[in-house]
């Protein structure tokens, strides 16, 4: 069974949610080790640190075009899709700057043995 957690780095303030990269890819191989890590990149911003995690296997990287801030948001969610590099079973969307956490790698697979269609944490306040 393959498990995704999709990430998108985009927008003005990128350079600012990119420091948070390092910490949310070590926290992301030790709850999910087994999981695949993908990381949507504004192709306008090409830090050298995504591309060493990229080269030795730890993450997948997608490039995109720039686009409007709806749409890099939805980036995350292109694995979902029919034609998306990746074969997942399941697809959990993060924020870059939400570390993970043992409690939601709990919740996440509370949701897949649930056998529900759809699942969301409200981990913010700003989000709900």
């Amino acid at each position: 069974m393959k498990k995704v957690v999709s990430i998108a780095l985009f927008g003005e303030r990128y350079t600012e949610y990119a420091k948070y990269l390092p910490a949310f890819v070590r926290a992301h191989l030790n709850i999910f080790p087994d999981w695949k890590l993908i990381i949507h990149c504004d192709r306008r911003y090409d830090p050298p640190f995504i591309h060493r995690f990229y080269a030795t296997g730890l993450v997948s990287i997608v490039t995109r075009d720039p686009a409007m801030l709806c749409t890099s948001m939805l980036w995350r969610m292109s694995p979902v899709f029919p034609g998306f590099a990746e074969d997942a079973e399941y697809v959990f969307c993060r924020d870059i700057d939400s570390l993970p956490m043992p409690r939601d790698r709990a919740a996440m697979e509370w949701f897949i043995n649930s056998g529900a269609t759809t699942h969301t944490i409200h981990d913010n306040e700003m989000h709900v």
